[in-house]
């Protein structure tokens, strides 16, 4: 899907989101992810803080929305952090 060109991020600019320069995620900003490794961004989420730890929400083919830690699997595929505007963390 997304191979030759960072359509995803360049979605998320067209929006009016920000990138986070320090590439560290908060409380509600948009994660995107590679599903491997030579592939541009194709997968996406949002972040939350429960009480210090960061937890992703998102959902896969085939599977119903998920919440868990960003760690591990996904904190290795994570390609970019954006800023929506008007949400305040």
């Amino acid at each position: 899907f997304h191979q030759q060109s960072d359509m995803l991020a360049e979605t998320l600019q067209t929006l009016g989101c920000q990138q986070c320069t320090a590439g560290i995620p908060g409380h509600g900003d948009i994660v995107t992810f590679r599903m491997a490794p030579t592939q541009s961004p194709s997968h996406a989420g949002i972040t939350i803080d429960q009480q210090g730890t960061i937890v992703l929400i998102h959902a896969l083919y085939g599977y119903a929305v998920r919440a868990h830690r960003l760690a591990g699997h996904w904190q290795a595929r994570l390609a970019g952090v954006y800023h929506f505007p008007g949400v305040i963390a």
